[in-house]
């Protein structure tokens, strides 16, 4: 089922890196993390349907769908996209260049990156892109990347508009401005005819319409289900990707469209006979990673309602990362099912049910 969410208003969404007032600027990022979208729901369904109090007690009336403060329940989050009205829109795959209207291959960088991997890296030119920079790739042209086709075009979307907000913190006991206290924050609007996407699963705890709290100051956003819709459903390419495959002798992309917690970190899965094994094994599949376009980690923490604290600080494998992989063990069909608009944050269960590592894959040509 896809639920869009609209903004009613500008917003700001805080990264985990700390921030005080009288630091300067506020920044943020953009798409938000699956789980804040994850815990407006939960708020949401318990506004709807009981009292906060019956919430943290044994007697939760919705700890079955929407779980309780300690674990989560049958609600999860498949994937998060933009949504321009015709398309979804995802981010895109760190092995796409963007260099004026066209797309190019990325250069190997091995000899300006020092590390004890085996295999060739990568990096994007535009690593330190701003936040209303970020490029959206629709479904479309998705497509044609999964399939391994050219792409003409990929940054045809520029959704957001950047308000600056100046603001200074005012001493509680007297109300006057404090001293060395001014910041500013990046706010954001979507512009006209955009809003979020989530695809979502076990959600009837909510009303279908409704409105939802989001990021810095709880801003409001609007939501709508829109049964029988699916962000991956146009995508469509299970039975050309298998052919492939058997052809190319088991070469594929995994792309993460989503943060993704895994356990070793940027690596999936348990390591074998040493730190040093690149393979992991998924589903009675053998997979071995032979290459990779990975973004900076991606700081995800949080604050635990019940506890009163920080959650722990964990590093995630940023959207857009793209490994290049290898079946050595498996049924293509089987690579496919598992892998293909699934979760993969293996380090953390209860974090793909919220919507992290959410995972496509496609084609791999090289």
């Amino acid at each position: 089922m896809r639920v869009l969410i609209s903004p009613m208003e500008t917003f700001f969404f805080r990264d985990a890196r700390p921030f005080d007032r009288g630091e300067g600027w506020a920044r943020g990022i953009f798409p938000p993390l699956p789980s804040t979208f994850y815990g407006a729901f939960r708020t949401a369904a318990i506004s709807q349907n009981c009292a906060l109090s019956e919430y943290y007690s044994k007697d939760n009336p919705i700890e079955e769908e929407m779980g309780s403060p300690t674990h989560c329940g049958a609600f999860s989050i498949k994937s998060i996209a933009l949504f321009d009205g015709i398309s979804p829109l995802f981010p895109i795959p760190l092995d796409l260049l963007q260099s004026g209207p066209d797309l190019e291959p990325l250069e190997p960088c091995r000899d300006h990156v020092i590390s004890d991997v085996p295999f060739p890296l990568y990096v994007a030119k535009s690593v330190d892109l701003d936040i209303p920079a970020i490029p959206w790739l629709e479904a479309g042209e998705l497509r044609k990347y999964l399939l391994g086709e050219p792409i003409v075009k990929a940054c045809s979307h520029d959704p957001l508009v950047e308000e600056l907000k100046t603001g200074i913190q005012k001493d509680r006991e007297r109300g006057n401005a404090e001293e060395h206290m001014l910041y500013v924050q990046r706010m954001l609007r979507l512009k006209d005819g955009y809003c979020f996407a989530i695809e979502a699963e076990n959600i009837t705890g909510v009303t279908d319409r409704g409105s939802l709290k989001l990021g810095h100051d709880g801003r409001v956003f609007s939501y709508e289900k829109r049964h029988r819709e699916s962000n991956c459903q146009s995508l469509n390419i299970r039975q050309e990707f298998i052919n492939q495959l058997k052809k190319n002798g088991g070469n594929f992309k995994l792309i993460f469209t989503s943060p993704a917690i895994l356990k070793r970190g940027w690596l999936p899965g348990d390591a074998g006979s040493s730190d040093k094994d690149y393979t992991w094994l998924q589903n009675g599949l053998k997979i071995k990673v032979e290459s990779a376009v990975i973004g900076a980690p991606m700081r995800v923490g949080g604050w635990d309602m019940k506890q009163k604290a920080p959650k722990p600080m964990m590093k995630a494998v940023p959207p857009g990362s793209v490994y290049y992989c290898k079946m050595e063990e498996g049924d293509t069909g089987a690579l496919f099912d598992s892998l293909f608009d699934n979760n993969l944050s293996d380090g953390d269960p209860e974090l793909a049910k919220q919507g992290f590592g959410h995972t496509l894959i496609g084609v791999r040509n090289n």
